[in-house]
Formats: C-alpha cells, structure tokens, sequence
C-alpha cells in the first residue's frame, strides 16, 4: 500500500513538473494541476492507468502538447490534432491513454470541460471536431438557404454543413413548427405514417455544439423548436442542452405523465437509471421525480403513434413552455 501511494505521489508530482514545461504558456487551458485536482484523476483511475503505459513522462509529455496545441478561437481536426502534437493521426482516438489523459487535465483545467457528459462533447467544447463529415442532423423538410430537396425525401446535414448552414425564414402564413427528436425511429415512423410535410430534426444521440448552434440559428431565423428524447440520462441532458441553447424552445410530450404512459409494464431486463446522473427538470419538476421513484427509464418509441398524431397535426399539442403547460 505505502509502494503505490510513493507511485501515486510520483505520477502527481511528475505531472505538475511536466505541466510547468509543456503548457504553462498555453492560452486555451491553464496549467492547474492540483493536489486536489490529481487525487481526482487518482480516484478515477487516470493515475493507475498511467504507471501502466511502458513510458509515463512521454505519455505526459505528448498530453500537454496536445493541450498547448488546443484552438483558442478558431476550430481543430482531431486527426490533424494528434498529428501534429503525436505524430500519429489515431493517438486522440476514442480509448488511447493520450486521450483519457487530455480530457482529463482538460477538466480539472477549464470548468466547461468538466461538465461535459460524452467525450465528443467534451472534445468539442475545447474546440476540436472529431469528424466534420459524419454524424450531424437527420432532417424531414427542413434545408439550409438555397438547398432543392425532393418533397419527403430524407437528409443528412452533417457537421460541415451545419457549421455554414443558413436557414430560410417561415411563410408569413406558414406554420413555424420544427420536432426535434433524439431518435430515427421517429423520423422513420414520420416518413412512412405523415402524409405532407413534415418539419422534423433528429439528433441520432447527443447533440455536439455545433449542431445545437445550428438549431439555435433555425430558432433565430423565425422557427418554432419542440424538443423531446428518451427519458433517462442522456434524453433529459438532451432537452436540457437545447433549452440552455434556445431558451424559447417548447419541450414537447415530456412531462411525468407521459414519462408514466411510456413506461412498458413488463420490459424483458428493464433498464435502470443512474439517479445521480438525472438532474432537473425545470419544464415539469414531477418528471425528475417520477423517474428517480420508478428507477426506469422509458423511450421515444413507446409515445410513437401520440408524436406521429402531433406530426399530423403539425403542432405539439402537449408541450411545456417556461413554467407553465399548453
């Protein structure tokens, strides 16, 4: 016990000295490594992780390299990142030690760091893309200024492209309703059970910054956003994350009693929620605490036919705005 608390010490204390050297002058993340700071990556397993790679201070060494090469206004690749700091394009991939090492000092650096729930978000809040031509948004009749699509036809707006996008302002008689949806499923139940247009945005998981920055400019240009997803850890951050983005946004069909309806009575082994990671739900405070009293979580797909309904409707007959229900 005394040997690994002596390894501890060593791992804290060499990565304070190589701190010092290698991303004192780096403007993006400032060197704050702690006592307290390194006992947190200590308790997570960082420091353990690290005596085990063959070289530790190189490891060290090429983690502040990376963060002394961090963007500090403008936007990185991680690719060319990691080329550049590591010499290997694949040294920042999901899993590497480099990685775990980076995010970590990241967050005991900068508190917007910390608060990221996903390595992709917390990447892409120290300004780095992991990949600017895959994920994106999942679109129903909704295109950038200037885009010519087939009446019903299905898009992908990826990262590139949502960066640039320029959206068009509503009709002046035109309903303003875009759904935004955690899953396909939704979009695929749409496409094949809405006649007309639909006006519907799909996430495919949790949205990066850049995509709520493009829901954000859809909003702006005169668009009504209604937001829903899963009910459980990540679907709550989602709906929290675009109403911290667009603040006028309507949360829609996400309330305890549709938490309740959406609740399977027999699932084959139901999932259990993580209540230390639910947080709040200020749109309609019984949902938090329906869901830490059931211990469940629900889904999208269980509220198919009453969101297709809405679809239909083009409007989100139940929705939450601000404090109060309509």
């Amino acid at each position: 016990m005394a040997s690994r608390t002596r390894s501890w010490s060593w791992a804290a204390n060499t990565c304070r000295q190589v701190a010092i050297r290698s991303a004192s002058s780096a403007a993006s993340i400032p060197s704050t490594s702690s006592s307290s700071s390194w006992d947190s990556l200590r308790r997570r397993g960082s420091l353990a992780r690290l005596l085990q790679h063959p070289n530790p201070e190189q490891l060290l060494t090429t983690a502040f390299a990376v963060l002394h090469q961090l963007p500090v206004s403008a936007r990185a690749d991680r690719r060319r990142l990691a080329h550049a700091a590591a010499g290997n394009p694949h040294a920042l991939d999901a899993g590497t030690e480099l990685a775990a090492l980076v995010l970590a000092e990241a967050a005991t650096a900068r508190a917007d760091a910390g608060a990221s729930t996903s390595a992709r978000e917390a990447w892409d809040r120290l300004g780095v893309d992991l990949d600017t031509f895959t994920g994106g948004l999942l679109t129903l009749g909704v295109h950038p200024t200037g885009w010519h699509i087939p009446p019903g036809q299905p898009n992908v707006l990826i990262p590139w492209v949502l960066h640039r996008a320029v959206w068009p302002a509503p009709w002046h008689s035109e309903n303003r309703w875009v759904f935004l949806t955690e899953n396909p499923s939704v979009a695929a139940a749409a496409l094949n059970g809405v006649p007309g247009t639909v006006r519907l945005l799909c996430t495919v998981g949790t949205p990066s910054r850049t995509e709520l920055d493009a829901i954000a400019r859809l909003a702006a240009a005169g668009w009504r956003i209604a937001v829903r997803a899963d009910f459980d850890c990540a679907g709550l951050a989602l709906v929290r994350a675009v109403l911290a983005t667009v603040p006028q946004a309507a949360v829609w069909r996400m309330t305890a009693a549709d938490y309740t309806t959406s609740l399977h009575p027999a699932p084959f082994e139901p999932g259990v929620l993580d209540a230390d990671c639910l947080g709040e739900t200020p749109w309609d405070p019984a949902l938090a605490a329906a869901m830490r009293a059931s211990g469940r979580p629900a889904y999208e797909e269980a509220l198919i036919e009453e969101l297709l309904a809405d679809l239909r409707r083009a409007y989100p007959s139940w929705r939450c705005e601000g404090s109060g229900h309509s």
